[in-house]
């Protein structure tokens, strides 16, 4: 995912991807500078993962769908991502459901 600098839309619903998981791959993913959509939905990232997503939020500046929805996300993880959203401008849909 690192050399590929054309990958437009990211599935990664339901694979089981753990917060660590979530963590290396928006590090890899912030080399990408084309991603627009990224579902990452059904996988018990929880909160270190959800902060992990919104740290490379800045990076991933085509970004304009992200899918969090049943991830284990709970206050903690949804204020990192909000705080981090209100400098990323093109992010027009989101799921952030517990």
């Amino acid at each position: 995912l690192s050399t590929n600098t054309s990958l437009a839309k990211l599935d990664l619903a339901s694979n089981g991807l753990s917060a660590k998981g979530a963590e290396v791959l928006v590090h890899t993913l912030k080399a990408n500078p084309s991603l627009r959509e990224l579902r990452l939905s059904m996988n018990y990232i929880g909160n270190e993962g959800a902060t992990a997503v919104a740290m490379q939020l800045k990076a991933l500046r085509d970004l304009q769908e992200l899918d969090l929805a049943g991830c284990g996300v709970e206050r903690e993880g949804s204020q990192a991502i909000v705080k981090e959203l209100r400098f990323h401008q093109g992010l027009t849909a989101g799921r952030l459901i517990f």
